[in-house]
């Protein structure tokens, strides 16, 4: 009975080990503050794989971006960032920000030599960058399912 017990004690952290590894990558990678972030505010994160439609940017094809929403309650710019925003040709592209001047109102970003983004174009910052591979699909995958479709935070409240 004992042997059976400890038995199935092992399976079961085996399974919960299995289970978490997923979320502690993630973790790993976007850092504890934004992974649970990610679940206070769902609708303020996003992935994108980018299949080179990404105008002038050094992101890799078919890397994975982790954004956060520009309409995030905290959402905040520095220099240094990388922001994802859309240009006055109508294309997405993905940046570094070099210099911030301007106002509260009227916020200009200096992305390169002579190149400014407004405010209002901005679609995001980018939290992170992963490689192309079938592990970190299957990380971004089950983090989107879990944010956006089983509603954990419930559980929680």
């Amino acid at each position: 009975m004992v042997k059976e017990n400890i038995k199935t004690a092992v399976k079961t952290l085996i399974f919960l080990s299995i289970t978490a590894l997923p979320f502690l990558t993630l973790t790993n990678v976007i850092g504890i503050d934004t992974f649970l972030d990610s679940f206070e505010n769902p609708e303020n994160y996003t992935y994108l794989k980018n299949n080179k439609y990404l105008q002038s940017t050094k992101i890799k094809d078919r890397n994975y971006i982790i954004i956060q929403k520009s309409d995030h309650p905290s959402f905040q710019i520095q220099e240094g960032d990388t922001i994802m925003y859309c240009t006055v040709n109508g294309e997405i592209a993905c940046h570094k920000i070099y210099q911030i001047y301007g106002d509260e109102t009227l916020k200009k970003y200096s992305i390169q030599e002579k190149n400014i983004v407004y405010g209002d174009q901005i679609i995001g910052k980018v939290i992170k960058t992963l490689d192309n591979n079938i592990w970190n699909e299957f990380v971004i995958n089950i983090w989107n399912l879990a944010i956006n479709e089983l509603n954990i935070r419930v559980l929680f409240d």
